[in-house]
């Protein structure tokens, strides 16, 4: 059961805005992949040099998302300054009560709850689907970590033998996770796109790959 977290701090909007142009840059970078790789199943395994530092930089922005969001549920980790997964995966068991602007609907349930819908793709993708799994036990292995986070983690450390996990799958999949930790703290994420057109920077509305929904039941919302 999910504890409720009374005690919470609001972001900053100058940190919140940090991560929203953080998330445009990613996310009109992955639309660059996607005029040369169509995002379909077929596709899956195609890695590439492109793919690979996107996935890294997707992650690395995941990761410290987490991190802010442990900072704003008072969790820390054991040791000072060991962030990791072990960390992040207690999100699962916390309830952010973020402040959120007005049309931007609270999630119902959990990080693990959430779904992903993208054209084409021909399945619903949840990134966190894992965190479902019971809180692992001291000195047991985690349960909760994601296929796609453990991928990216081998091919960070490891490119000579783990290159083919730079692949389109693990890159949505971690575009997909990144979304869905934003969403879940009030961050707001849209289809709204800066783009730069010359020396000027223009908002134009982007095909919506992407549709969210925090469990089946509930409006899905187009994010990109």
């Amino acid at each position: 059961m999910s504890q409720v977290t009374t005690s919470w701090t609001p972001l900053d909007p100058s940190v919140m805005r940090n991560h929203q142009r953080a998330y445009e840059l990613l996310g009109n970078d992955l639309l660059k992949i996607f005029e040369f790789v169509e995002p379909v199943q077929p596709n899956a395994a195609c890695f590439g040099h492109q793919i690979y530092q996107l996935l890294l930089r997707i992650n690395t922005e995941f990761e410290s998302i987490c991190k802010l969001a442990c900072g704003r549920l008072k969790i820390q980790p054991e040791k000072n300054n060991d962030w990791n997964f072990d960390v992040y995966e207690k999100l699962q068991d916390r309830d952010g009560k973020w402040s959120r602007e007005p049309e931007f609907p609270t999630p119902v349930g959990n990080l693990s709850d959430y779904r992903f819908d993208i054209y084409s793709w021909g399945e619903l993708i949840s990134p966190l689907s894992t965190y479902a799994t019971p809180l692992k036990l001291n000195g047991e292995k985690s349960t909760r970590k994601s296929g796609w986070y453990s991928d990216y983690n081998d091919v960070k450390h490891s490119r000579e033998k783990e290159f083919n996990k730079a692949n389109l799958e693990n890159l949505i999949t971690s575009f997909c996770g990144l979304v869905a930790i934003l969403d879940w703290q009030g961050i707001k994420v849209n289809r709204w796109i800066p783009e730069t057109v010359g020396n000027e920077i223009v908002v134009g509305e982007k095909f919506g790959y992407f549709v969210i929904g925090a469990d089946q039941s509930i409006s899905q919302r187009v994010y990109f």
